[in-house]
């Protein structure tokens, strides 16, 4: 049986930093040779995108010399539009091509 794991992670896209806060379940190969009862199909990994955050940086203008500030959007919603045409799909695949997605902790 494969667990569910939620975590964040980091993307850098098109210049931009993305904060994604995901579910990944590990798949599995499945069993297709030696006695039936011992067989079974193999599932692929899942993994479900739940929500987005942009990730920016803002410099003060009066030259004081004061450090960058980190300032997060949430985009989950502005991306609604975005999945019905594929987006979070080509998303969860970027993911899932960018990291070893079976070798992280449980949460």
């Amino acid at each position: 049986m494969n667990h569910a794991r939620k975590g964040t992670k980091e993307l850098e896209i098109g210049g931009q930093t993305l904060e994604v806060d995901y579910t990944y379940t590990q798949g599995d190969p499945g069993q297709t040779s030696g006695p039936p009862e011992r067989c079974w199909p193999e599932e692929p990994a899942d993994l479900e995108v739940e929500a987005i955050r942009l990730i920016g940086w803002v410099t003060d203008d009066l030259g004081l010399g004061s450090p960058p500030r980190k300032v997060v959007f949430d985009v989950t919603d502005l991306l609604a539009e975005w999945e019905q045409g594929g987006g979070l799909d080509g998303l969860e695949v970027t993911m899932l091509d960018q990291g070893d997605w079976d070798d992280r902790e449980e949460d």
